[in-house]
């Protein structure tokens, strides 16, 4: 609705979104501090929090995000340009950053 009629009705949350906005401590269960556990609590959280005018591109940027930076498994939090204000960044194991040196695993 939101491309075809320009009636963005609702935020379209996917396994990238719920993930993504988890990790950055954008959502809570209703009452709580936890994380949401599925997509729909992630949808409804994000709603409340998020200003309308935001709705329809958040779901293009942070799948293009978890799939290439913010990944499930191995994020590559050593790339990423907000690692600093991540709450979730390097807690997980991550890719090493690319601009480190690969030490030989070899004798010496």
């Amino acid at each position: 609705m939101s491309i075809a009629w320009k009636n963005t009705q609702g935020i379209c949350v996917d396994t990238h979104v719920h993930r993504i906005s988890n990790r950055l401590g954008w959502v809570f269960r209703e009452g709580t501090k936890q994380k949401t556990t599925t997509p729909e609590q992630t949808r409804m959280s994000l709603e409340k929090w998020l200003p309308k005018d935001e709705w329809e591109p958040i779901n293009p940027l942070l799948v293009g995000f978890g799939q290439t930076i913010c990944t499930p498994l191995r994020p590559k939090c050593g790339s990423c340009g907000i690692n600093t204000i991540c709450p979730s960044a390097f807690k997980e194991a991550s890719s090493p950053n690319p601009k480190q040196k690969k030490r030989g695993l070899g004798p010496t």
